[in-house]
């Protein structure tokens, strides 16, 4: 910003000091809010209130609460923007399903609903904003399948999640359909990846962004349905002047707020200094104004310093945000690889010596085991870093040692401080113990089919880790889908032998 100071002989100290009182007294802002023209009633009503929110933390990227346990998601930033917009304080709750923040917002133990479809039967028990968003409904299938829409899923098992508008419109709509009513949205994309049900329907952004999450490459989008989701604020019944003031707050947003919300985009503005224009005419008078002048630009300095300290705070911030999104990605490239890697793979053994073949070098592996889970027995499948093949071809009770314990509780081991009665890890160079041995239960729907043992010489590091945890999920069911295929080539193979022996009694017979 640039200034002009002029200055008369006799009205010279006046004019000074009225400017540095007022460029003393003058607060830096960003860009003013909008003005939201609230009535008194709704006035009084926003003043101090605290808003509880009943999140549904299993649709992301609507709404999810992320690593920190921060609220996070599309909905989340129509909130946040709105909170600021009104001044209330708004407190997500979490630890609940949908169905819970239903409930408990018609008991009055949650104000706020962020993401739902206003019908008739809930217009019954919740006030609706204005919907702020919109997607369409579409039909997922696996890769193998083909429909044209919602008429070719008759006769087929069609999964949908469970309390979610998509399902009454379904049942109102198509009641000859077989819907089969799954708790959230991952466990039924995985329940159609492994063949369990013949289709999903649900929300397009829901289900695109659940897909690329899981990694799960046999499933495909087919076709869209004729129903699309408008969501709006549900509030509770009797706070009647709080949707009036939210409707007033989303309709001050622009396009293109919307359009940032939505796409995560983030954009900062700085304002890196100050413009200074000398001062042209100067009195005997006047020497007061120089006195003023100077201690402004001292003061203008020392704000630009905090401004410039501020702004590499925020471009450090960034960086390491950036590195870690760049982490991020490249792990789940890794990921998406293997998991369509796992997924080609046609035996036991083929899919153990993907999975070590990717992992180990990755991870920094020294030793691994992978077992499979054969009625009451464990069966070793695969192995890397020994060469006596024996290890591998064992077969271990699942009430055996940690490796049983593991299937019983259904949670890691991770053991550290190992003696020497453990398998060193050896190259050619020398060898060693482990430092660490961590025992994974491979879980599909609620159920272990194998349990991945893996030996280092490091404790794994946080990226790791998290590394592990979302392979698990996708090793599960690469494991469940061929199983399920193996299964159905033993059953072909029985047939095709019972009808060639059927075929030669036949034959000897006449």
């Amino acid at each position: 910003m640039k200034t002009r100071w002029l200055f008369s002989r006799r009205g010279g100290f006046a004019f000074g000091l009225l400017l540095w009182l007022g460029l003393c007294t003058a607060v830096p802002t960003g860009a003013a809010e909008p003005t939201i023209p609230l009535t008194p009633e709704e006035q009084a009503f926003l003043r101090g209130k605290t808003v509880r929110l009943g999140v549904d933390a299993g649709r992301p990227p609507f709404e999810f609460f992320d690593e920190q346990g921060h609220y996070a998601g599309i909905c989340a930033g129509f909130v946040e923007a709105l909170a600021k917009r009104l001044g209330l304080t708004v407190v997500p709750q979490k630890g609940m399903a949908w169905a819970d923040a239903v409930e408990k917002a018609k008991a009055g133990e949650i104000d706020l609903i962020p993401k739902m479809t206003p019908t008739t039967e809930r217009k019954k028990f919740f006030l609706f904003t204005q919907p702020y968003l919109t997607f369409p409904s579409v039909i997922v299938i696996r890769k193998e399948q083909f429909i044209e829409g919602i008429a070719s899923l008759q006769g087929l098992r069609v999964a949908v999640v469970k309390g979610l508008v998509v399902e009454a419109n379904l049942r109102r709509d198509y009641p000859d359909l077989t819907l089969v009513a799954l708790p959230d949205m991952e466990t039924a994309l995985r329940t159609l990846a492994t063949g369990q049900v013949d289709a999903f329907v649900d929300n397009l952004g829901a289900v695109s962004y659940t897909m690329d999450k899981l990694g799960l490459t046999n499933l495909k989008i087919a076709a869209p349905t004729p129903y699309k989701h408008d969501l709006a604020l549900a509030v509770r019944k009797d706070w009647p002047l709080l949707v009036s003031a939210l409707d007033k707050a989303l309709a001050s947003m622009s396009e293109e707020e919307r359009s940032t919300i939505k796409s995560r985009w983030l954009a900062i503005q700085f304002q890196t200094g100050v413009d200074w224009r000398a001062v042209l005419l100067w009195g005997g008078p006047l020497a007061f104004a120089l006195l003023v002048i100077l201690l402004i630009m001292l003061l203008a300095n020392r704000r630009l310093r905090r401004e410039m300290g501020q702004r590499q705070e925020v471009e450090r911030v960034l960086h390491n945000q950036a590195q870690l999104l760049e982490a991020r990605s490249l792990a789940k490239t890794r990921l998406a690889e293997l998991s369509a890697a796992l997924q080609r793979a046609v035996s036991l053994e083929e899919l153990a010596q993907t999975l070590f073949g990717t992992l180990a070098p990755l991870l920094g592996v020294g030793h691994g085991v992978f077992y499979q889970v054969d009625g009451e027995q464990l069966t070793c499948i695969g192995g890397y870093g020994h060469g006596e093949r024996a290890i591998w071809a064992r077969r271990v009770s699942i009430e055996d040692g940690l490796v049983g314990q593991c299937i019983v509780d259904q949670q890691p081991i991770v053991l550290t401080q190992l003696t020497e009665a453990y398998l060193p890890i050896v190259s050619g160079l020398g060898g060693g113990t482990p430092a660490m041995v961590l025992i994974l239960p491979v879980l599909h729907l609620g159920q272990v089919l194998g349990v991945l043992e893996l030996a280092t010489f490091r404790p794994f590091t946080a990226d790791q880790q998290a590394f592990l945890e979302d392979l698990l999920p996708l090793l599960a069911t690469s494991l469940a889908i061929l199983e399920r295929s193996l299964r159905t080539q033993q059953l072909l193979a029985e047939s095709l032998r019972q009808a060639s022996q059927l075929a030669q009694r036949v034959g000897v017979s006449q």
